[in-house]
């Protein structure tokens, strides 16, 4: 295996030949290279750190790659170097949003003792009114005695259209349509972490508190009358981005 010095030549070359040879590179290079394009971040965060540069720090975190969890291992990794508690607060729910599955219960349960610090037309922006929250999640915990289990969950959505497009994506044998279900609960309004429209999801994100969830019943007309406006919604969405708006 070439050393980093010799791969990191061998690849400046290759960008700057105008003929350049077929550039080949083994696994054990590659997984060399991932680890010092790592070392290299790091470096950055620190260095930004160092200076007191949170919103650097931050941005380097949130733009790493998010495969093999590495954006939540920095963020584990860097946490308590944020003075800030609104900027640590953004970035954990920056990063969620990116990457949230198998998210560490530590940030979670970090972003809920934050979100008291942080004022509610910050961290609940775009939140309907109301209080009680009705929220919905689409899953494939199909029994009902399970609601406990399904409180645990840190995403839901206060758009029952929404909910249904995820249930929908769930192969589920145990339901009526071989589709996931749809629960229903109410959460108090300060006790909400953070909504968010980073995903366009409607999306509230909690820890063990939201109440008296139970699974409903969705008509078959209404079921596929949120499926064609997810649909719709999202085709809206692209033609938007494609005109660059």
């Amino acid at each position: 295996m070439r050393p980093i010095e010799e791969l990191l030549k061998a690849i400046h070359d290759f960008k700057n030949s105008p003929n350049p040879e077929p550039l080949r590179i083994t696994a054990e290079e590659d997984a060399l290279l991932e680890a010092y394009k790592d070392r290299q971040l790091e470096e950055k965060i620190d260095a930004a750190l160092n200076k007191g540069d949170l919103q650097g720090a931050a941005y380097h975190i949130g733009t790493a790659r998010n495969w093999g969890n590495f954006q939540q291992r920095l963020l584990l990794q860097y946490a308590d170097r944020f003075t800030d508690p609104q900027a640590l607060f953004d970035l954990i729910i920056e990063v969620y949003t990116s990457n949230g599955y198998d998210f560490p219960k530590k940030l979670i349960l970090k972003a809920k003792q934050l979100s008291r610090q942080i004022p509610q037309e910050h961290r609940l922006n775009e939140l309907p009114e109301g209080d009680p929250v009705t929220i919905y999640r689409g899953c494939n915990v199909a029994n009902p005695e399970s609601g406990n289990f399904v409180r645990t969950a840190i995403s839901w959505t206060t758009s029952k259209t929404q909910a249904i497009w995820f249930a929908n994506r769930i192969s589920n044998p145990n339901t009526e349509n071989g589709k996931g279900v749809v629960w229903e609960g109410t959460i108090d309004r300060d006790k909400i972490i953070a909504f968010t429209q980073a995903r366009h999801e409607s999306e509230v994100i909690q820890h063990m508190n939201v109440k008296g969830q139970h699974i409903i019943d969705i008509p078959p007309d209404e079921w596929e009358a949120a499926l064609q406006y997810q649909v719709a919604l999202s085709q809206a969405a692209w033609e938007q981005m494609q005109k660059g708006d």
